[in-house]
């Protein structure tokens, strides 16, 4: 547990702001359900699963996600610290043990599972305030302040545009299912995955970008036939998912392949040359301007802060019925947070179009 922001945070806020079409903030899961705390985490070591699972009714959360957290912390060991002072197995900070720890050693791995139920007791609490009649999800956000600080999730109203938060709160929730116990609620009952697969699961989601090598380097390239981690990539992946593809099969539909007329797909907006819009067309693919869960997101060069060229491309992940959906894709954000994973909630009007993809 460290904060991140600082000036730093102060100066991508804005970038965010000025640059992103957003009517939310970036938030690495979609709504949540209700949770539903009261089972037993498995999987817990060293015999800290009833100190765990305690933990979790004081927080109101699944024990499945402290049990994930702490993993992510310290890899469940008592005497980790951090290069910036954290410490123990829930990684507190001297200032927030005095708050939480109530007087304990923070060294005693019980004695940390029980402050971090309290403090991740009090952030839940905060964050279903925040999240009330929107489509922030509580436990990201909760998540999100004890990385991050509460004081950065206020400052952006929602999961703040860090590298570091972004990754933490999507390893939690994915680790979660794997602690997930009799009784204890699995991840889907507190946040939502997209349409098709489970937040940045994209199989080369590490791979080198072309800035990074260099466009002419093979390696720069996806197996679907795109520069790795652009927005197409991410999007045509989220595509053949749609349309049934699973891992270890031949891919449904490539950049080389998509049209079936021998143009490529290419960018979301190809200058002189066509765009996404027009592939869909061609294919004979529906269209429109309501938002529908798995639909690819299509911003026309300059719509809505997109690239003034090239525009932009993304997936829908969830509907709200206030005018709003959850969008995600990559190279959303500027850098040094571009070619990465990102969600954010967009007014349903803004888009150019909703491209629909048949169920596989």
């Amino acid at each position: 547990m460290k904060a991140v922001g600082g000036a730093i945070g102060g100066l991508l806020a804005l970038l965010v702001f000025v640059v992103m079409m957003m009517s939310g903030s970036p938030d690495p899961q979609s709504a949540s359900a209700v949770c539903a705390p009261g089972g037993s985490a498995q999987g817990v070591p060293n015999g800290w699963g009833p100190a765990v699972d305690a933990a979790a009714k004081t927080a109101g959360l699944p024990s499945s996600v402290l049990a994930a957290q702490l993993a992510a912390e310290s890899g469940w060991n008592p005497k980790a610290t951090s290069p910036v002072g954290a410490m123990g197995l829930a990684q507190f900070m001297p200032e927030t043990w005095k708050t939480w720890g109530n007087g304990a050693d923070v060294l005693d791995p019980v004695s940390a599972i029980g402050a971090q139920g309290r403090f991740m007791g009090d952030l839940y609490r905060r964050a279903q305030a925040m999240a009330k009649g929107s489509s922030l999800d509580p436990v990201s956000l909760a998540l999100a302040g004890y990385n991050a600080g509460w004081g950065a999730v206020e400052q952006f109203h929602g999961v703040p545009p860090y590298g570091e938060t972004q990754d933490y709160v999507a390893k939690i929730l994915d680790s979660a299912k794997k602690y997930a116990g009799a009784g204890d609620s699995a991840v889907a009952a507190c946040s939502q995955a997209g349409a098709a697969g489970d937040g940045d699961d994209l199989p080369w989601k590490n791979a080198p970008t072309w800035v990074q090598v260099g466009a002419d380097n093979p390696a720069a390239r996806s197996p679907l036939g795109f520069f790795n981690r652009e927005c197409v990539d991410f999007a045509l992946f989220r595509v053949n998912q749609e349309l049934g593809w699973t891992a270890g099969q031949p891919w449904k539909v490539t950049n080389s392949s998509f049209r079936g007329d021998g143009v490529l797909l290419g960018s979301a907006n190809t200058p002189g040359e066509q765009s996404w819009l027009t592939g869909w067309q061609v294919k004979g693919w529906a269209t429109g301007k309501d938002p529908k869960p798995g639909a690819v997101v299509f911003y026309g060069p300059g719509v809505g802060g997109a690239d003034a060229t090239y525009g932009h491309v993304a997936v829908v992940k969830s509907v709200a019925a206030d005018g709003t959906y959850v969008e995600e894709g990559y190279n959303g954000n500027p850098a040094p947070n571009d070619h990465q994973y990102y969600t954010r909630t967009v007014k349903d009007s803004v888009p150019t179009a909703f491209l629909y993809v048949p169920k596989g």
